[in-house]
């Protein structure tokens, strides 16, 4: 049986620089997958020219997946933590009862950005089996800058994903976010990209991997 797998992205690049290759990976397997982002930029906060640009890479990066199903909650960027947990868990209940996915990636709850650790609080308390039977597993993402910037709560890999075919295209995708990368030390650079996915694949003995942190198994 096919999976349906959604990922959970609070800022446009997060799905790229979290789960790029699994997604990949999993379109090439025939699996349906779908993407929810939860935040925009605004002329609230930026200019014209810059809510347009990022409008646009948003587009080209969806139509690079072919992305089954994609939502945009387009809540302020960085904001987040000023919406109610009802407000945010209410909207992930019925887009997870919409396209009713097997597999569900999300932000680390640990990032040490507070849209990505409201994302996954809001999120962990959707997945209780009983409240959405359709879920069989559950998985934190990491994601560069953010996962690796908080210093206090480890990230626990425990699951790997071999994107040794994928990693070239996630990140001529992750190139779309002209303002998101920068030359390395910068965190979100080409070479920070594949030194993780080095390091990952060392780890599983494959040439390159993303990593990933159990968080809830329905045994089958």
């Amino acid at each position: 049986m096919k999976n349906k797998i959604l990922i959970f992205a609070p800022h446009p690049d997060d799905e790229t620089l979290g789960c790029g290759g699994t997604i990949l990976k999993n379109f090439k397997n025939k699996n349906k997958i779908g993407l929810v982002l939860f935040t925009k930029i605004s002329e609230k906060k930026f200019s014209k020219k810059a809510v347009y640009k990022r409008n646009v890479e948003i587009n080209k990066m969806v139509k690079k997946y072919k992305f089954h199903f994609f939502k945009n909650f387009e809540f302020e960027n960085s904001e987040l933590d000023k919406i109610s947990d009802l407000k945010l868990i209410t909207k992930i209940k019925l887009v997870l009862d919409k396209f009713k996915p097997n597999i569900l990636y999300i932000p680390f709850i640990g990032d040490a950005h507070t849209d990505h650790a409201k994302v996954s609080r809001c999120s962990i308390s959707c997945i209780k089996s009983f409240r959405h039977p359709y879920l069989n597993e559950a998985y934190f993402y990491e994601t560069l800058s953010e996962t690796n910037f908080n210093f206090l709560r480890n990230f626990n890999v425990n699951t790997f994903e071999d994107i040794s075919n994928f990693l070239t295209q996630k990140i001529q995708i992750m190139k779309i976010y002209k303002t998101e990368v920068k030359k390395h030390p910068f965190p979100r650079s080409v070479e920070s990209i594949k030194s993780l996915a080095i390091l990952r694949g060392s780890q599983a003995k494959f040439k390159y991997a993303e990593g990933f942190q159990l968080i809830f198994k329905k045994n089958k």
